[in-house]
Order: structure tokens, then C-alpha cells, then sequence
């Protein structure tokens, strides 16, 4: 979308910040409505959130993947949509998301703990699949 309203999520806290100080940041339309995608986004990605707390991964892979058709790099989404698709069994498709989170990240200098789980996991499901040749999705001990 826009860079003219800027997201950053962090600790659960989104900051949403409008980023048109030759304008003084003024409204107009396309502001407004960039501003009202951001918060759809934020809303979908909650709702992925609840429902990934809530154990139901199918449901929170669907609503992570459909904040990622519109803004493919998000770090949270990425990350919630590995989660949801490794709990659901889907273990090709979570060491996708966490691979493509890792590439997102690569050369980045942070002690994320998320970066930290999502390189864990793709060597540990790489280890499996080394281990198990042909399986398609194996068992892999957390």
C-alpha cells in the first residue's frame, strides 16, 4: 500500500504513524483511505492472533495468509502463519513461512526471539526430513 501510514507492531502495540510531513500530514482521500486498509490489516492479523491462541490453526493460517496476499513481508504474519500452518500439521508449509522470515531478515542484527524459534525450527524440520526420506510431513519433537 501506501507509505504514507506506516505500521510497526511491537509487544502487541501497534503504532500507526502518517508520514506526509510535506503535506503537515493533511487528509485527503488516498490518506484516508491507506489509513483504513492499515487498521483492516491490524484487525485480520488480531483476529489470526486470538484464533491461533485459541488452537485453532487452520482458521488462523487462513486469516494469516490472507494479511500476507496484501502485504507478503509482514515479520508478524510470516511468523503467526508459520506457527499456525506447523500446528496444523503442515510442516512444508511452516518451514516456507519460516524460511521466507529468515530471507526477510537476513543479515538483520537482532536477538528476536522469534528469529531465534523460526531458525530452530527449519533446521530441526530439515533434520527430519534428512532422516526421513520421502515422508511428506513428519513428526517433528518441539
Amino acid at each position: 500500500m501506501s507509505d504514507e501510514v506506516l505500521c510497526v507492531i511491537e509487544g502487541g502495540i501497534a503504532t500507526v504513524t502518517l508520514n506526509r510531513p510535506g503535506q503537515r500530514n493533511a487528509m485527503n482521500s488516498a490518506l484516508l483511505a491507506s489509513l483504513r486498509h492499515r487498521f483492516e490489516e491490524l484487525e485480520r492479523q488480531m483476529i489470526a492472533d486470538m484464533l491461533l491462541e485459541a488452537k485453532l490453526p487452520s482458521e488462523a493460517l487462513a486469516e494469516y495468509e490472507a494479511t500476507l496476499k496484501s502485504n507478503p513481508g509482514r515479520f508478524n504474519a510470516l511468523y503467526g502463519a508459520a506457527q499456525a500452518a506447523e500446528q496444523g500439521g503442515q510442516s512444508d508449509k511452516a518451514r516456507g513461512y519460516y524460511s521466507q522470515l529468515l530471507k526477510n531478515c537476513d543479515g538483520a542484527k537482532s536477538d528476536r526471539a522469534e528469529l531465534k524459534h523460526a531458525r530452530e525450527r527449519v533446521e530441526a524440520m530439515a533434520r527430519a526430513s534428512a532422516r526421513l526420506p520421502g515422508a511428506v510431513s513428519p513428526e517433528i519433537p518441539r
